[in-house]
Formats: C-alpha cells, structure tokens, sequence
C-alpha cells in the first residue's frame, strides 16, 4: 500500500484523461522498474491491440486460447476478437499459441505480415503438476514450457529443464478447481470458455448432487454461462460478490432452470450450501473472481 501510494504520487501531476487501467498500468511499469526484475510476465487487460500494456516490446509474445468474450468492445465473432488479440504480435518477435481453426489462422497472418516466427503449441499430457488440477491446467503449463524453450531458443537463456519441472511441481493457483473442503470446490471461472472446462473436469468427479453458489459480473455473457451449467446443476444459489460490477442475484436467475435460491452474501450462501448438502454431494462455488476471493477471505 505504501509503494502504491507513493508511485501514484509520483505520477499524479500526469494524469490527465487516461482511464484507471492506464494510470494503474503506468504505476506497475514504474514500479517493476524501481524493482529492476528480471523477467515480467505481462497480461492483457482486455484484448491487446488498443491495451495500455501493448505500449511495450516483449521477447515473446503469448496468445493462449480465444472465446467469445467481451464482445462489446473487442467484436462479435471469434475473428474479430482474434485480430484485437494478435495486435499484441511486433516485428519479428517470437509468438506462442495454442489457439486453433478460425482464430490460428488470423493469428498466422498478422504473424507473416510483422515476421514474427509462429510457435504452435503441443499439449504435454506427460506433465506432472502436484497442485494444479484440471486438463486446462495441462494445456497452460504446455504453453509455459513452450515459451521458455522460446527464450532459450531465440536468447539462449539456458534456463534448464530441472528448473521448469520443479516449476510446475510446486505451482499452486488459489481459487483455481481448489477444494478448500472435503466437498466444496471453488473454481474462479469467469467465461464461457473457462466455464466449458470447468464443466468438462466436474464431470470427472464422484457425487451424489452438484451444488452451485454463483456470482457473474454484469459484463459477461450470464446466459451462456447459467446454460452451460443448467445441465451438470441439482440445485443453484445465486449470490452477489461484493464488487460494483457483480450482477444482481436476479438477473442470473432468470437463465436457472433448475431449483434455485439468491442469497445476499457469499459467506451466507456458502452457509446456506452446507445445511442443504447430503453426504456425497459436492458444492461448486464459481462463476467470478471476486465471489472466490469472498470464500476464501
């Protein structure tokens, strides 16, 4: 707190009309600075093409895997969303990907015109992960050991194959398919396409009945979501997470189809979830972020 203070600070006599991701943004940068690190891993916000982060020239460049996701700003189709994500590539930069189909193919052209060598990611179904559940998590960490063998290749960073293991042996992500009780699940899927995974791996487990708690974000596409969990769901909660952009309980209501109540608060669903649980069935709580972060406080 005391580091964020003191560098918005610093850069407030420059703040005109940027937006909060900008002015935070510029805050990160001035701070990894002052930090002199190594290496930064650098996410989007939203997109890439117009996004405060792209100001830079990375050694690499990552595009993961593309979905229907904030289509009001970024386009409606999966095209659209790709071209905004591809304006991340620079000239001759090495990029990664694991994206396919429509997707791919724009990401290859945008790479072909800035020389930018492609690397098509391989999924490793032989990696072990101690703490990381889920086949996604495969995939992520596929990407990962790409992106190093990138800069080993491109920079000969030598960074040896021991290190990356004991990497992937001991990362842990809160909040992602971790079960913090016997029968209680928290999963901070937040999308269509985290949701699809998410439910792809539920169906691997044992139980009796699925409970879900769940808080969505105004911003995102709710019915999609709510219809993607309708089938695997016994029985839903639907809370608000204590953000100003969560949606209100009723508004994700109204896409349930099965048996269904809101609760005001994530702490009182999960209350409510424990006392409506038998033996053998398993409670969900997903669905945003912030609802995960709530559970965990």
């Amino acid at each position: 707190k005391k580091d964020l203070t003191r560098i918005y600070n610093k850069i407030r006599p420059f703040i005109a009309k940027q937006t909060y991701f900008e002015i935070i943004t510029s805050i990160a940068f001035y701070y990894f600075n002052e930090k002199n690190v190594d290496f930064l891993v650098l996410e989007t916000g939203l997109g890439g093409r117009l996004d405060a982060t792209n100001v830079v020239k990375p050694l690499v460049s990552v595009i993961t895997n593309i979905d229907l996701e904030h289509e009001s700003y970024l386009g409606n189709t999966i095209e659209k969303i790709a071209y905004e994500k591809a304006g991340i590539i620079k000239e001759k930069v090495p990029i990664i990907t694991g994206t396919e189909g429509k997707a791919l193919r724009i990401i290859k052209k945008v790479a072909l015109k800035n020389k930018a060598p492609l690397i098509k990611t391989k999924i490793n179904k032989k990696i072990k992960l101690n703490y990381l559940k889920g086949d996604f998590q495969l995939e992520n960490a596929s990407i990962a050991i790409t992106t190093i063998n990138t800069l080993n290749k491109f920079y000969n960073l030598k960074v040896n194959k021991n290190n990356v293991k004991n990497g992937l042996k001991n990362a842990k992500w809160p909040g992602r398919f971790q079960f913090i009780g016997k029968n209680i699940l928290v999963d901070s899927a937040h999308n269509p396409a985290a949701i699809k995974a998410l439910v792809k791996d539920i169906k691997r487990l044992k139980y009796n009945k699925l409970i879900i708690i769940i808080s969505i974000m105004n911003d995102k596409d709710i019915k999609s979501i709510i219809n993607l969990l309708n089938p695997i769901a016994d029985y839903f909660i639907v809370t608000k997470a204590n953000n100003p952009r969560a949606a209100e309980p009723n508004s994700i209501k109204k896409y349930v189809k099965k048996p269904c109540k809101t609760v005001k608060s994530a702490k009182n669903a999960l209350k409510m979830a424990k006392k409506t649980a038998e033996k053998g069935d398993l409670i969900l709580v997903t669905g945003s972020i912030f609802l995960i972060g709530d559970v965990l406080k």
